[in-house]
Parts: C-alpha cells; sequence; structure tokens
C-alpha cells in the first residue's frame, strides 16, 4: 500500500514538471503570438518527432475590418517577405491557420484601411500551436466613410462595383437590382481605405476610377458625366534611377498618414518604372528600397489628366562593371595591379580580383562587400590560400576611388609582419 502511494505521488509530480516545461515554451512567445491551451500537455525535451515537427499559428482578426495582407519574417530578416495571404483577406472574426518551422518571428497585419498592426518578435516552439489575436485601436472601427454616386449622364446606370486596391476581381454588382436614374444619386456606407470604383451604363458605358484613398469619417463623391468619369484621373510614374530595388511605393493625402504598400509584393529594379493612376489632388508621396532607403515627396498637386513623375535617386552608387587599379604597400613600394569585374545586387557586391603582384607573379582572389547610400566601400577578399585575407576601404567618387587595405593571415610577409597600404582604382 505504502509503495503504491509512493508510485502515485511520482507520477503526479512528473505531470507537474511536463506541464511546467510546456508554459515555459508557451511564454517565450507570448510576446508576440498567445498559447492554444488546446494543445496536448507534452514535454518539448522529450525525444520523438516532437523536436522536429513544425509550429502551428492560428490568426483571428478581431477587427471591424478585413486582413487584407499579413506578413510572417524570421526575426533575422531585413524585409517582410511576400503578403501569406495571397488573394484571400480574413474578414471580421474570421481565422487562418499557418504551418511554420519553429523558431522566432515578428508578424505584421494591414487592414482594409491601410492600417498597419505591427508585434514584436517571439518565438513558436516545435510540435506547439498558438494563436495571434488581431486587435486594432484605429478609427476606422467607429468612423465610416460615406461614397456619393452622383450621376450626372443622360443614362441609367444599372450596375455599380467597389473593391479595396489590393484585389483584382470586380465581384458582384452592388445595385442588387436596382439601378441610379440620370439626375439622381446613391450612397453607401465604407470603411476608411483604398477602393476602385466602377459604374456600367443600361448602354454598356463604364465610368472607372481607381486608387481613391478614403479618410475615416469623410464623405466622396463619385461624379459620372456623359461616357467618361469625372474628373479623368492623375497619373504618377516612378522613374527608379537608383542602384537599388523599391520594394515599397506608398501615398497619403496632404496632411494624412500613409497606408498600404501599392507595390505589393513586387518591386521597381534599378533602371525601372511603375505607373499608378490617383484622383486628382494634394499627395505626400514616398518610395522605399530593400536597404530601407526612403525617397520622399511632400504636397504634390496631381493634375486631372496629366502625370506626374517621380524620379528617385541617390543610394548606394552602382559600382557595376570592370574595374582597374594599383596597390601600393605602406613603405611606398607598388604591391600589385589588379583587375576586378564587380556585379552588384542593391547595396551588394562581388566579384574575382586578379593581381599582378610586383614581387611574386599573378593571383586571384574572390571578393565580396557592400557599398553605402554615402559611397564609403567595404570590402573582403579570400586569397588562395587558407585564412588569406585582404581588408579594404575606400571612398567612391564617380567612376573612381581610393582608401587602405590591410592583409590577414597567412598573407602576411614571412616574418609575420602585417601588410598594409593604399590603393585605387577607376571605372572603365
Amino acid at each position: 500500500m505504502r509503495d503504491a502511494f509512493i508510485l502515485r505521488i511520482r507520477q503526479t509530480m512528473s505531470s507537474l514538471v511536463s506541464i511546467r516545461r510546456t508554459w515555459l515554451v508557451c511564454f517565450a512567445a507570448v510576446a508576440l503570438f498567445g498559447c492554444d491551451t488546446s494543445t496536448d500537455v507534452t514535454d518539448p525535451d522529450a525525444p520523438g518527432p516532437l523536436a522536429s515537427a513544425a509550429s502551428t499559428l492560428r490568426v483571428e482578426n478581431q477587427t471591424s475590418e478585413s486582413i487584407v495582407r499579413f506578413y510572417l519574417a524570421e526575426c533575422t530578416s531585413m524585409t517582410w517577405g511576400q503578403n501569406r495571404l495571397g488573394s484571400n483577406p480574413i474578414a471580421p472574426g474570421a481565422s487562418r491557420t499557418f504551418t511554420l518551422t519553429p523558431g522566432c518571428y515578428a508578424s505584421l497585419a494591414v487592414l482594409n484601411s491601410g492600417e498597419e498592426i505591427e508585434t514584436g518578435e517571439g518565438t513558436l516552439a516545435a510540435g506547439r500551436s498558438y494563436v495571434h489575436a488581431v486587435r486594432s485601436s484605429g478609427p476606422t472601427q467607429t468612423q465610416p466613410v460615406t461614397l456619393v454616386v452622383d450621376n450626372r449622364s443622360s443614362e441609367r446606370i444599372t450596375e455599380y462595383y467597389y473593391i479595396t486596391c489590393g484585389q483584382s476581381s470586380w465581384g458582384s454588382n452592388r445595385l442588387a437590382g436596382s439601378s441610379i436614374g440620370a439626375g439622381q444619386n446613391w450612397r453607401v456606407s465604407l470603411a476608411a481605405g483604398c477602393y476602385h470604383l466602377l459604374a456600367k451604363s443600361s448602354t454598356g458605358t463604364a465610368h472607372e476610377l481607381r486608387n481613391n484613398q478614403y479618410s475615416s469619417g469623410g464623405t466622396y463623391t463619385h461624379t459620372l458625366v456623359g461616357g467618361t468619369t469625372a474628373p479623368s484621373p492623375a497619373t504618377v510614374r516612378v522613374d527608379n534611377q537608383t542602384a537599388e530595388t523599391i520594394v515599397g511605393y506608398y501615398y497619403t493625402a496632404c496632411g494624412g498618414q500613409y497606408g498600404a504598400n501599392l507595390l505589393a509584393g513586387s518591386s521597381i529594379g534599378r533602371g525601372q518604372s511603375r505607373s499608378f493612376t490617383f484622383t486628382p489632388g494634394c499627395y505626400h508621396l514616398a518610395a522605399m528600397s530593400s536597404t530601407s532607403v526612403k525617397h520622399e515627396v511632400l504636397n504634390v498637386q496631381l493634375q486631372a489628366g496629366a502625370t506626374f513623375t517621380h524620379t528617385l535617386r541617390g543610394g548606394p552608387p552602382n559600382l557595376a562593371g570592370n574595374w582597374v587599379g594599383t596597390m601600393i604597400r605602406s613603405d611606398g613600394v607598388k604591391y600589385s595591379d589588379w583587375t576586378l569585374p564587380l556585379s552588384q545586387t542593391d547595396s551588394t557586391l562581388s566579384g574575382t580580383m586578379s593581381h599582378a603582384l610586383y614581387s611574386t607573379g599573378s593571383m586571384s582572389w574572390g571578393v565580396r562587400g557592400k557599398i553605402s547610400a554615402t559611397g564609403d566601400l567595404s570590402l573582403s577578399f579570400s586569397g588562395p590560400t587558407t585564412n588569406c585575407v585582404a581588408l579594404l576601404d575606400a571612398r567612391v567618387s564617380g567612376t573612381s576611388f581610393s582608401g587602405t587595405w590591410v592583409t590577414t593571415g597567412v598573407c602576411r610577409g614571412g616574418d609575420g609582419s602585417k601588410r598594409e597600404g593604399t590603393w585605387s582604382g577607376t571605372k572603365r
């Protein structure tokens, strides 16, 4: 009897230790995700398949708007990556479950109104389930937008459509069997955000207006005149003349706050351009590069039917191409002549340097490095021998640069002394 009692006590204590370990795993992620208490209580340190099992995350939309984009990025990532929802938003009160590799994550939810809800970092343990409740404190939950469709044409409007700017399909006819006669108007309440609008008459005449940003509590009018939308939209052409990739483009009416990213997972490469249409008016415009360089213009007056070109310059210089130069030792003796074909992606550089050494023939070094927006160049070269590395710094100016170099490892002199000096180069 006594032995059975002691065995029962040991079993109970073992279960308590297991529960404690489970909740410690939960608390590690509570800064970002809540725990799903329906998960079995299992020791995460125990051997078996749990050690390599995936984590699951259920995202619950507890706002009054649809979540149109949702991003999950590893804590070491510099960008948010792709939209996890694709073209399927999470409606208010609905949820979506994701299966993830265990690790540290941060999240960003974007609502239909453009409000961004970002969390801090949290760790998801293997084999565990978590709940992330998305809540909004923005004014869009209590202050809808009023849209007035004013039919000043001579035709009856039998179809009307509106969709958020992130959607590609017009969906169902919002008039649902009714119509808007000539000289009449129709009103509808919307959540604040960006919308595309389309009206069609009984004869098939289309009145389309895209990329309309509506602020909380405001009243806006879509005026239909003749067979065209009044007024004609304005166009913004974004011309990327930087050496970087543009991953974000944002706008707001003057005095407002920036909304959702218009690029929506796409990008504008070096030397490329992209055009967007807007309702005429006053706007702030901002582009963001992959290295977080911001290109902003304020109080731009967009005119009906006109095109405004937002030219992006600055950022890291474009060093792609063939470079030639010399390396001089600190005692004034030439160390080598070199050639370096460089390739560049945003601020990252790579290539192979070929040396014509002054005293010992020739060799090739692999190169990798970075160039900053201010033209500061930092490179490291892996020599032909293990642990032979050269570190070089320089300031780029136009098609030339100059700076210092130092070698480490077996690249040092035969007596173990450090080799260093200056170097310079020009772009062919």
